[in-house]
């Protein structure tokens, strides 16, 4: 009996095992990452109101970054699941 539910029911060597390291090791950088990046700030934000202040000034700069960055190749229906090496469609003007 075969599952109508994408995913399951697939042999093993269907599973992206690259892919699968690369994103452990993500995590294994990204987590100790983040608590260095929390003491600075606490540390900063501890000194007192101006440290409070250039905590949130540098986080909101962060965040204007990382959303800058995310909207120089926008992922929409036409693209969601092309390749990333693939050439992007252009949108057309209706």
């Amino acid at each position: 009996m075969r599952s109508s539910v994408p995913g399951l029911g697939k042999r093993l060597a269907a599973v992206r095992w690259s892919l699968a390291g690369q994103m452990a090791l993500a995590w294994l950088f990204t987590m100790p990452a983040a608590a260095i990046v929390g003491a600075l700030a606490a540390q900063v934000a501890g000194t007192g109101t101006l440290g409070t202040v250039v905590v949130a000034i540098g986080g909101i700069a962060v965040a204007s970054a990382i959303y800058t960055l995310s909207r120089r190749q926008p992922v929409n229906a036409a693209n969601v699941n092309a390749p990333v090496d693939a050439p992007q469609p252009t949108p057309t003007v209706a």
